[in-house]
């Protein structure tokens, strides 16, 4: 039995920044969003490239998870003093 839940399969990233940059003789550049990545001192990740490289939807939920991830820091810092205060 076939159920047919699965309409279209579509990659998360553009290809026409790949296919531009094949015409400029360049790298695509996803190696910028690894480096931001692999630092650990970065909290945040850059949107502005993940957007130019994956698109606007996705880079919607990347500012999401920012925007999260800054609002609990305050509440992690008090939860990690008590726990150490107690």
């Amino acid at each position: 039995m076939r159920l047919d839940l699965l309409e279209e399969l579509v990659p998360l990233h553009s290809k026409s920044r790949a296919i531009r940059a094949q015409r400029e003789g360049t790298e695509p550049g996803s190696s910028n969003l690894l480096k931001g990545v692999k630092v650990l001192t970065n909290l945040f990740v850059n949107t502005n490239e993940i957007r130019d490289y994956y698109g606007d939807e996705i880079a919607i939920y990347f500012e999401w998870m920012n925007y999260f991830q800054k609002w609990l820091l305050m509440p992690a810092a008090f939860a990690i003093f008590v726990f150490f205060c107690n």
